[in-house]
């Protein structure tokens, strides 16, 4: 969703007088929250959240599904980078003028109301970019920086937490993160306990570090509980760790100097906030490619490792993370 949003600046900027509406689910639809180039933002439920399957969502989609129907856009677009099935199926039923989308197979291929477009480009933002050519928008656009807006009561938030902690300020501290799918993208204990040591000798800066909780082997989302675990054994004064609201995390990546994390949607989120991000990748040959996922803006610096994060050396991770503090 947050990848989504240069493109939605630019396609207000080529049709000012359009109404757009962006159909989301109940999990992402805040990113759009206070975004003035979206008209409105359609919240659709979950048919599955944590694995269960919820009955009234299923009711909430027939209703919805009338409702757009009743619209009578002229477009719908699939804003996926790939052929995306269900979403295709989905933007059909509302009977657009035109649907756009990747189509990669040759079961959409001959529907009337479909456009297939292809692709060129490597990053997701910029294949997202080029389903708009139909509408003007030129593929090879400049994009311009995700945005998302900090809301007060996140922010709010995160200074209420932060004035529990001496050591730490609104204006001066760096997060670090560890949540990420694989293992190889994240950085162990003894890395962020030397990158923390480093940045209060060198910026006299404290570090939040932030991670995801719960064991390794959860289905829905791996915790990383067993990978916090040495920070929380051996606590120090200019490491504070957080593992509670998400929308407390936000506000701390809202207020940061800089942040550091493994590709994540955190990762993406830092990448629009004031302070940057350092995104962290490593085996791009079975994990995500940053030159497809990585976090966008010029506050986003990518690292990759060949293998694992563990390869990375400790100043390239500070030289890149002196480039937000002091640019």
């Amino acid at each position: 969703m947050l990848l989504t949003t240069p493109i939605l600046k630019l396609l207000r900027q080529k049709h000012p007088q359009a109404t757009l509406h962006v159909l989301a689910n109940d999990y992402n639809a805040w990113v759009l929250d206070g975004n003035p180039d979206v008209d409105e933002v359609i919240v659709y439920p979950r048919v599955r959240h944590d694995g269960r399957l919820r009955l009234g969502a299923i009711f909430s989609h027939l209703a919805l599904t009338r409702r757009l129907k009743r619209e009578r856009y002229d477009y719908v677009v699939i804003a996926n980078g790939g052929e995306s099935p269900r979403a295709i199926r989905r933007g059909l039923s509302y009977r657009p003028g035109k649907l756009l989308a990747y189509v990669e197979s040759e079961r959409f291929r001959h529907h009337p109301s479909l456009q297939a477009i292809s692709s060129d480009k490597r990053h997701e933002s910029e294949r997202m970019l080029q389903l708009f050519a139909p509408l003007g928008l030129d593929g090879d656009t400049p994009l311009p920086p995700p945005r998302l807006n900090f809301s007060p009561a996140q922010l709010e938030a995160a200074r209420q937490w932060l004035a529990t902690w001496q050591q730490g300020a609104p204006d001066n501290f760096i997060i670090i993160g560890l949540g990420a799918r694989r293992r190889q993208k994240q950085p162990s204990a003894e890395q962020v306990r030397r990158w923390a040591d480093a940045a209060l000798q060198r910026w006299g800066t404290p570090t939040v570090v932030v991670w995801t909780p719960g064991q390794r082997d959860n289905p829905l989302y791996p915790g990383d509980d067993e990978l916090v675990a040495p920070l929380l054994a051996a606590p120090q004064p200019h490491i504070r760790p957080y593992s509670g609201s998400l929308q407390t995390v936000i506000g701390l990546i809202g207020l940061s100097r800089a942040s550091l994390f493994p590709d994540s949607g955190l990762m993406h989120i830092a990448s629009a906030a004031p302070g940057g991000v350092v995104g962290l990748f490593a085996d791009r040959q079975n994990s995500a490619d940053p030159d497809r996922w990585g976090p966008l803006g010029d506050r986003a610096i990518v690292l990759e490792a060949p293998h694992s994060v563990a390869e990375l050396e400790d100043e390239a991770v500070l030289a890149a993370l002196e480039r937000h503090l002091h640019p």
